[in-house]
């Protein structure tokens, strides 16, 4: 049986899929159509899990010969992108090894759940 916890956070994360997805465009690119791929910048370790600022929405040809190609000239082009949308995305690592109580998870829950009914 899963703890409150594990249910608690996979619900949130949830909520963050269709939270970006609902972007409905890749942010580095613009591509609407294909398949659109949730990634995280700093990793999901943590809060950078649940952690919107971390999320980006990219097409497959951004997210899979790009963003892990670090030979690739889509990569630097990534990283001014994100910079230029969102500040310093280094400052997300200090996220990465801090974990969410059980009522700091259930109030992201209606958080993502309020943003979401407004999207």
């Amino acid at each position: 049986m899963k703890t409150n916890r594990k249910k608690l956070e996979i619900k949130i994360y949830n909520l963050v899929k269709k939270i970006v997805h609902a972007r409905g465009k890749c942010e580095l690119c613009g591509r609407s159509e294909g398949k659109l791929d949730l990634h995280h910048l700093q990793g999901r370790t943590g809060q950078l899990k649940y952690y919107l600022p971390n999320c980006i929405l990219l097409c497959f040809r951004c997210h899979r010969m790009g963003v892990h190609n670090p030979a690739s000239a889509i990569q630097a082009a990534f990283r001014e992108h994100i910079i230029r949308e969102r500040g310093d995305i280094d400052d997300l690592v200090k996220l990465k090894d801090q974990k969410l109580s059980i009522s700091e998870l259930e109030e992201l829950v209606k958080k993502y759940k309020l943003l979401l009914s407004n999207l």
